[in-house]
């Protein structure tokens, strides 16, 4: 009886804290919302958001959409539109110059490049899309942040 009720307290495996903070969050967001010790997925009408160990690109993400190889750190797909961020062991440099080729050869035409000390910030439209891309040193670490919407 006692491990029974250990387990229904603990979502057959999950931590009461897991739990707790499943709770607190679709409490403020509504819909479905999964913690899992260091990830987070909220899942609700407006679309899909995740965050730490596990989190992957949105569904459906375009292949024309360049994503460097590195650590997910978040993903989003929601009715404003796509995006990623990454943790990636290449300079901000090194990415601005990588990034800004392959998104040409994925026929993007680049209309804004702006930089500043060590980040870099990249927009660029393809038929009805927006691109934008950011690229930034941190603590030590570099990080890329790519949005992708609808244009305007």
């Amino acid at each position: 009886m006692i491990l029974t009720f250990s387990l229904l307290l603990t979502g057959c495996g999950k931590s009461t804290t897991d739990l707790a903070a499943e709770k607190t969050i679709e409490n403020a967001f509504g819909g479905d919302v999964d913690v899992d010790g260091d990830s987070v997925t909220i899942e609700n009408d407006q679309g899909t958001w995740q965050a730490g160990e596990g989190s992957s690109l949105p569904k459906d993400w375009p292949d024309d959409v360049y994503v460097p190889e590195g650590k997910i750190i978040t993903s989003s797909d929601n009715n404003f539109g796509k995006g990623v961020s990454l943790e990636v062991d290449k300079t901000v440099s090194e990415l601005e110059e990588e990034y800004t080729n392959k998104i040409k050869e994925q026929g993007w035409d680049v209309n804004m490049s702006f930089s500043v000390e060590n980040s870099v910030m990249i927009g660029a439209e393809k038929d009805n899309k927006s691109l934008s891309v950011s690229i930034g040193e941190e603590e030590g670490k570099t990080m890329i942040v790519i949005t992708l919407n609808d244009k305007l």
